[in-house]
């Protein structure tokens, strides 16, 4: 487990879950609907989900022109190290973890 702190979370209930169950995980929402923009880079971002066990991850684009920077980070891709992973996921669950909760609860995809 990356972040203790993180007790009902995606990475700490259900992904160990479907790990076991050999199934392929999407990881979507990937900038919290952009809420996460500006607390961290897209880059940190994309590559913290990327470095963790997914088959994919949906990025949303909003913009037309958020493909071809997606596409760059995309094939500039390094796993990011653990310990970089525990920080990040650290800093940014302490600050928005109870509010993302409470929007994703009641969110629907239109």
């Amino acid at each position: 487990m990356l972040n203790k702190a993180m007790k009902l979370s995606f990475e700490t209930t259900a992904l160990p879950v479907a790990l076991r169950k050999k199934m392929g995980v999407l990881a979507m929402k990937v900038f919290a609907q952009e809420a996460l923009l500006g607390q961290a880079s897209l880059e940190k971002l994309l590559y913290y989900t990327l470095s963790l066990p997914v088959t994919a991850a949906v990025v949303g684009m909003p913009k037309l022109e958020f493909i071809q920077e997606n596409v760059r980070l995309a094939k500039a891709f390094q796993p990011m190290p653990p310990a970089e992973m525990q920080q990040l996921s650290g800093r940014l669950s302490a600050h928005n973890k109870e509010a993302l909760d409470r929007f994703f609860e009641r969110h629907i995809d239109a």
